[in-house]
């Protein structure tokens, strides 16, 4: 074909009434999440730390920071391991890091270990004063949330709630005087006002839960061991692939403490995992 046998013609666009024209794609993603606003929450007064109401909140937090009853004072942890009121905040201010402690889970799922940031857990003293010196979590070093009607106690290793001595409570002028460093004891068998704490995080309310972050020492076995594969395995064949021997010995594994040891030994004899 030679080029003298093509049409040569100007160039045509299309244009008129009969040409639709392409929508322009919103840049904004559809699932992203609205932020609803709490009427109840006071999250702002504290730099975004919210109180945690319910125990179904508390169990999935990591970071707490505990605030004594109706005054503005969180507990705090001294470097000598007392554990004291700190000074009051104002309005918009958050707990100071020495204010913030991690929430360690224990066996019992109703009880956890609170560590400060000088890497120690908080135990009952022999005074029943509460002070962080402990370098594991045992009977002493375990607390208990209780809710119950919009109000929060803590329960210590003793068996006793946590409170303080001040009566700051009764008079508002005498809160930031009264009760600054005032010492955080166990010694109360019943809950009164100043048993009364509040359990405050930063972590975002609408933060969908990473399977990587399940924990495995709780919850159906099955579904801890695909947890422990995924965080492991180095998926060279884009498969996930879990032991099909019997593992009927890792629940008692779990009820002597071994299950991570277990579930090692499991993955170790794939051969297709990164630290095996």
């Amino acid at each position: 074909m030679s080029y003298e046998e093509c049409k040569i013609s100007k160039l045509k666009f299309k244009t008129g009434a009969g040409v639709v024209k392409k929508k322009k794609k919103s840049k904004k993603p559809k699932n992203e999440l609205v932020q609803v606003k709490d009427p109840d929450s006071d999250s702002e007064e504290y730099d975004g730390w919210w109180n945690m109401k319910t125990g179904e909140v508390f169990v999935t937090s990591s970071i707490v920071a505990i605030q004594q009853g109706d005054l503005r004072q969180f507990w705090r942890a001294l470097d000598n391991g007392k554990i004291v009121l700190g000074t009051p905040r104002a309005m918009g201010e958050g707990p100071a890091p020495e204010e913030q402690f991690t929430v360690i889970k224990t066996a019992d799922t109703n009880k956890f270990g609170l560590k400060t940031g000088f890497m120690k857990y908080i135990s009952v003293a022999k005074d029943n004063t509460l002070q962080g010196i402990a370098d594991a979590i045992g009977p002493r070093e375990c607390f208990e949330a209780v809710f119950q009607e919009g109000k929060t106690a803590l329960t210590c290793g003793n068996s006793c709630f946590a409170s303080i001595e001040t009566n700051s409570f009764a008079s508002e002028s005498s809160s930031s005087s009264s009760s600054l460093k005032q010492p955080v004891n166990a010694s109360a068998f019943k809950v009164s006002e100043r048993e009364h704490v509040s359990l405050r995080t930063n972590l975002d309310r609408n933060r969908k839960p990473d399977p990587s972050e399940q924990d495995v020492d709780f919850g159906r076995l099955d579904v801890a061991e695909l947890s422990y594969v995924k965080k492991f395995q180095s998926f060279q064949d884009r498969r996930i692939k879990i032991n099909p021997g019997d593992s009927s010995n890792l629940e008692k594994a779990r009820e002597d403490g071994k299950l991570h040891e277990a579930l090692l030994d499991r993955r170790s004899k794939m051969k297709h995992d990164k630290f095996c």
